[in-house]
């Protein structure tokens, strides 16, 4: 039986190869001679299959490169997660964001084309004392229009209006020694609205500050033009948001554009967090400004607190690039605080070079204006929302954090958020002169070697406090004096001139001194 089922085994195995050489024969035959044709077109489109999917293959690997670099916001729960060898690539990635160049590259442009700066693909780099010089006489004979930019908050009138009178006094002085061909206006926003503006006293009136006299020509006599502007705490905005898009807010908003819709979201933010903060409205009026600073073709702008003097410096002076921005001092950069600001940069996918002791008197060109004052009111409203607590924004913890970190001065902060962003990812040449612009009255340096005095806390002369108290006014002093280009005595003689003069007076001093020369 056993040998019976080995036979038959060997039988079934013949039967199964003769059967598998026929098939194999008739396939042979098959191809040599009835489908060679088909055969080599099988092999073809193998071959053409395969070259599809390995071009497929590296177009997916070009989109996901291109996502990659697309990518614009991280959340910083995905960088805690990240493993050690994952979180510097992160932190590059979220820091090649933000270029703002490619989106308006037309901010780097210049009206007057004066030697602009071009990015180099390295760090702004400059030298201070390039800066000392006045502009080339060459330019006398260009027309050059600037603006100086005022916020006056009407309803706290007689505590501001010895300041901008005595403003308005070194305005009139700095333009007698000006080229003939330029012009410097005085532009105030104020509340048109506001019961005390509608006083036929006002004192605006006298000094012939109008909301009619606006730029239309480069030619235009310099003037001192009134913007009607009511403070974002009076606009009754609804204040219903909490939560915010960030990343559409940096990435996604048209900064040149007053559509509503486009600003929305930046409205909600400034709105929600920043009514209780005094200095908002000192940067959101140079934003708001921007359609008539471009109408009235202003090369430069520049951004002033009241309690200054411009000096006979100014008259003549240019930034050395035409497109630079140019800052003064200021004193809030802690170490605790340069840590703090890494960190938040870090966060937001900002660069963060650390640059420190940037001042909030600007002067630069209108579209780096409107560029500079969406980031720094970006940056408050940021800063308000998630790095200060609701006593802090209330004024109940008062000073005792300062240096370290104070809510007054949430301006300079959100400022230097936005700036160290620009310098870090090479957007704009911001140039800081701390010896030039915002300098102390307090000092006997020459009035011809500072562009820019700023009246600040103290009581050593020139003080303005002492000056609200009277105590300076049994002094006296001329433009002849041994002393009067010192930068303290310039500052009190602008001053008790200004409280001195009758207002009409002051503002023929305007037409005879200056008007009267300029063609």
């Amino acid at each position: 039986m056993k040998k019976l089922t080995y036979i038959l085994a060997f039988l079934l195995l013949i039967y199964i190869l003769f059967i598998g050489l026929i098939s194999l024969l008739s396939s042979i035959i098959f191809k040599s001679y009835v489908q060679p044709e088909i055969e080599n077109e099988r092999i073809l489109l193998k071959e053409s299959l395969f070259k599809e999917l390995s071009g497929l293959k590296s177009k997916l690997g070009d989109l996901n490169t291109k996502l990659d670099e697309k990518r614009s916001f991280i959340s910083v729960e995905k960088i805690d997660e990240a493993k050690p060898n994952e979180e510097e690539s992160i932190k590059e990635e979220k820091q090649s964001n933000h270029d703002y160049l490619s989106r308006f590259d037309f901010f780097l442009n210049c009206k007057n084309n004066i030697n602009p700066w071009k990015p180099d693909g390295n760090l702004p780099n400059y030298d201070p004392t390039k800066y000392n010089d006045p502009a080339p006489n060459s330019t006398h004979e260009t027309r050059i229009t600037r603006a100086i930019l005022l916020y006056f908050p009407i309803e706290k009138l007689d505590g501001f209006k010895h300041e901008l009178k005595w403003l308005y006094r070194s305005w009139i002085n700095m333009q007698t020694y000006e080229p003939k061909k330029w012009r410097t206006d005085l532009i105030i926003f104020i509340d048109t609205e506001n019961s005390a503006y509608k006083n036929p006293d006002l004192f605006l009136n006298d000094l012939n500050c109008k909301v009619e006299n606006k730029r239309k020509l480069p030619e235009d006599k310099p003037m001192c033009t009134l913007i009607p502007y009511k403070a974002l705490a009076a606009r009754n905005l609804p204040k219903s948001k909490k939560e915010f898009d960030y990343h559409f807010l940096l990435d996604k908003v048209n900064i040149y554009s007053d559509e509503q819709e486009q600003l929305k979201e930046f409205y909600s933010l400034l709105n929600a967090n920043l009514l209780s903060y005094n200095y908002l409205d000192s940067i959101l009026m140079a934003f708001e400004g921007y359609a008539y600073f471009k109408s009235a073709g202003y090369d430069y702008l520049i951004r002033s607190d009241m309690d200054t003097f411009l000096t006979p410096m100014f008259a003549d002076w240019l930034p050395v690039h035409c497109n630079d921005f140019v800052v003064g001092g200021g004193g809030y950069s802690s170490e605790f605080n340069r840590k703090r600001f890494r960190r938040i940069a870090q966060n937001l996918g900002l660069n963060y070079p650390d640059a420190g002791g940037l001042g909030s008197t600007w002067y630069s060109t209108p579209d780096q204006f409107r560029l500079v004052s969406y980031l720094t009111l970006f940056g408050m409203g940021y800063l308000a929302n998630e790095e200060f607590s609701e006593p802090e924004r209330q004024g109940k913890v008062g000073t005792i954090l300062w240096p370290d970190w104070h809510y007054g001065v949430l301006l300079l902060y959100g400022q230097n958020i936005a700036l160290n962003h620009l310098i870090g990812s090479k957007q704009l040449s911001i140039v800081k002169l701390n010896e030039l612009i915002d300098y102390p009255t307090a000092n006997t340096q020459s009035i011809f070697k500072k562009l820019h005095l700023h009246v600040y806390h103290g009581e050593d002369m020139f003080s303005k406090f002492l000056f609200s108290l009277g105590r300076y006014d049994n002094q006296t002093i001329s433009e002849n004096d041994p002393n009067a280009s010192q930068v303290k005595f310039y500052a009190l003689r602008m001053a008790l001139e200004s409280k001195r003069l009758a207002l009409k007076d002051l503002n023929k001093k305007l037409q005879d001194d200056v008007l009267v020369h300029k063609i």
